[in-house]
């Protein structure tokens, strides 16, 4: 069994196209095709489904998945042997949900890249259950998330945050000042994340405490795209402050004054607890530290 085949069954399981993991590999995808079956061979089991263009792994090839990455890492672990421990390099594989994504990470990439330009950076969008199996299966060394405290016990929190959440609107469409009752707010329009997200499930329950229904025109995954929208009073929204704060601070939007409507969301960075601590990973988590403890 070779790494560069393990590589190949790898991103033939990430893009869940044999075509895709030939072009981002180099290879042709008769050679990627040739891989993969010399692997199922060897191993006697079959890795992928194919039913007609689409591909997707097998229960043996979800193990293989585990096995495979755990390889990879160690080899090149084991090719940084002898290299100076004094500057951190290596791969650093992280998951992180699409909010934080667009807002804290871009500067905790440029400022990790201005420390240690040797360490390589792979970032990868999780969302609902991938947050957590991510991990779990070793795709990603450590996870970068916004929701409710919960990752103990089969997880381990090197950064833990708390963001509190605003109900905000277009900087000119209230009066400055003015309170809002939660009857009041039945009368506007608002556009929210997605269904069981943690923060809008502090809102909504919120809002059901008050025996309060609101109209919500439109359900996006991007805080950004939700404050833009805001910001040209397309309607309300309630968001972490962390994701709003440059358009606060350029006067497109204002945070409303509504009494009792008051939580937090937590910002929180782990990896699983079997997880070794690499250099990068101990690099990003202490710069994290750093910038947001």
């Amino acid at each position: 069994m070779e790494i560069r085949t393990l590589t190949t069954f790898l991103k033939v399981a990430e893009t869940q196209s044999f075509t895709q993991a030939a072009a981002l590999l180099g290879y042709s995808q008769s050679a990627v095709t040739i891989q993969i079956r010399q692997l199922e061979k060897e191993l006697q089991v079959q890795l992928f489904d194919r039913i007609g263009k689409q591909v997707s792994l097998t229960d043996k090839g979800r193990q293989l998945l585990v096995y495979a990455n755990t390889i990879i890492e160690a080899a090149e672990q084991a090719s940084l042997l002898g290299q100076s421990e004094t500057e951190p390099e290596g791969l650093l594989r992280l998951g992180i949900v699409e909010s934080l994504s667009t807002t804290l990470l871009p500067d905790l990439l440029y400022q990790l890249h201005l420390r240690y330009p040797k360490i390589r950076t792979e970032i990868h969008i999780l969302t609902g259950p991938e947050i957590a199996v991510a991990p779990r299966q070793n795709q990603v060394d450590a996870v970068f998330t916004v929701s409710k405290p919960r990752w103990e016990g089969e997880f381990v929190t090197v950064f833990q945050a708390w963001s509190p959440l605003r109900l905000i609107a277009g900087n000119d469409c209230f009066p400055a000042g003015h309170q809002f009752t939660p009857e009041e707010l039945s009368k506007e329009t608002f556009i929210l994340t997605e269904i069981h997200h943690s923060y809008r499930d502090y809102f909504e329950s919120w809002l059901s405490q008050h025996d309060v229904k609101i109209d919500t025109s439109m359900t996006l995954t991007n805080p950004q795209i939700i404050v833009e929208l805001v910001s040209r009073g397309m309607g309300l929204s309630y968001l972490p402050e962390y994701t709003f704060q440059s358009a606060l601070e350029e006067g497109r939007i204002a945070v409303l004054d509504v009494p009792g409507l008051e939580f937090s969301d937590c910002i929180q960075l782990f990896h699983h607890r079997d997880k070794r601590i690499t250099p990068p990973m101990k690099a990003f988590f202490d710069l994290t530290t750093e910038l947001f403890g």
